[in-house]
């Protein structure tokens, strides 16, 4: 036998016995009381003040004013915390988004982000848990991590110039984690064995607009490292190295000279051509043309 009792509010905790009646009246109740609980709802609250207290490159710390737990409707799990990268700036849920998630444990109002992208801008926001839904979400608040470490810059090229000098070249880093400041040249030469020699800085840090240099008046026949590393408001990025070999510069061959002439006689010249540019024609008026080709 059962009976279904119904419109009561959401998890409040009953005491329940049975007693049976007839005609002459009701019986003694049984002696086994059962405890139980209505059912769960959807959480009724949602938190308030979300914000950031802390961020740095990678990591971000939000706190939140919790709930009141009267109004969870069922047994609270914690919090849960959405954050997506903020794409567009735009003002709406961004449920299209894909979002990642921290879940906390017991009525607490703070939660750390980690795993973060460096120099980006953020969205997040929190909602009360039960056992069975999730309340409604907190204001969506927007954030932005720190500048991190640079990636390596691109296409770095060395090439010989001569016989003791080597040009450098390079393109912005695809991944800054920041606003790129300058940029850090250091090169050294290499042994045979792999060994390297003193480190040379080119200059304290070039302006970001600088992408090319020349380093001058090193050691002919040797190997040299060169490394470039980006700069922005976290200090120095990864570097990037590149060997370029000087090898000794061979002698050239001056190219043999190749002539050619055309001789001209006296009937053949034109009237009036004045070929030694004396002001008259006469007989000095210069009859070959000479033409000599080569290096």
């Amino acid at each position: 036998t059962e009976v279904e009792v119904k419109d009561l509010p959401p998890y409040h905790k009953y005491e329940v016995q049975v007693e049976a009646y007839n005609a002459y009246g009701a019986a003694p109740p049984s002696e086994d009381t059962y405890t139980g609980h209505s059912g769960q709802d959807v959480p009724e609250e949602n938190p308030d003040n979300l914000r950031v207290t802390d961020a740095d490159a990678t990591d971000a710390v939000l706190t939140w004013i919790p709930v009141d737990e009267d109004s969870v409707n069922g047994l609270l799990l914690g919090y849960k915390v959405e954050y997506w990268v903020d794409d567009d700036g735009a003002d709406d849920d961004d449920d299209d988004h894909d979002h990642d998630q921290v879940l906390t444990t017991g009525p607490v109002g703070r939660a750390e982000l980690t795993g973060l992208q460096p120099f980006t801008n953020y969205r997040a926001r929190v909602s009360v848990v039960n056992s069975a839904f999730t309340g409604p979400a907190s204001s969506i608040i927007t954030f932005k991590t720190a500048e991190g470490e640079s990636g390596p810059v691109s296409n770095l090229k060395a090439r010989q110039l001569g016989d003791d000098n080597v040009l450098v070249d390079w393109g912005e880093p695809e991944e800054p984690h920041g606003v790129v400041r300058g940029y850090q040249v250091h090169y050294t030469t290499v042994s045979e064995d792999g060994q390297e020699g003193t480190l040379t800085e080119y200059a304290e840090k070039l302006d970001p607009s600088v992408t090319m240099v020349k380093l001058s008046e090193l050691e002919e026949g040797a190997t040299y490292r060169v490394t470039v590393a980006a700069v922005n408001g976290a200090g120095d990025g990864e570097g990037l190295s590149v060997d370029v070999d000087l090898k000794p510069g061979e002698p050239m061959v001056p190219a043999v000279p190749v002539f050619t002439w055309s001789i001209f006689k006296e009937s053949e010249e034109q009237e009036g051509t004045d070929r030694d540019a004396d002001g008259d024609v006469d007989d000095d008026d210069v009859r070959n043309l000479n033409v000599i080709i080569g290096d």
